[in-house]
C-alpha cells in the first residue's frame, strides 16, 4: 500500500538527539527545542523546551 505523501521535514533521531525550531522573525524569534528522551517500539517521548510565551500542545484533530 502506498502511503500518502505529507508536506514537512522528516528526521530520524537517536535517544538524546534534539531538533531546534526557530521562527523567521529575526533576532527576537522564539527558539523551541525538541529532545528525544525515550523510544520504545512505535512510541517516542519528546521533551519540548520553549519560553513561557510559546504555546505548546497537541495538534487539533482534523476531519477526514
Amino acid at each position: 500500500m502506498t502511503e500518502k505523501l505529507r508536506p514537512g521535514l522528516v528526521l530520524d533521531l537517536r535517544v538524546g538527539e534534539s531538533v531546534c525550531l526557530r521562527g523567521s522573525g529575526g533576532v527576537d524569534s522564539e527558539k523551541i527545542v525538541l529532545i528525544l528522551e525515550q523510544k520504545n517500539g512505535h512510541k517516542a517521548r519528546f521533551r519540548i523546551q520553549a519560553s513561557s510565551t510559546v504555546r505548546v500542545g497537541k495538534p487539533e484533530k482534523s476531519a477526514a
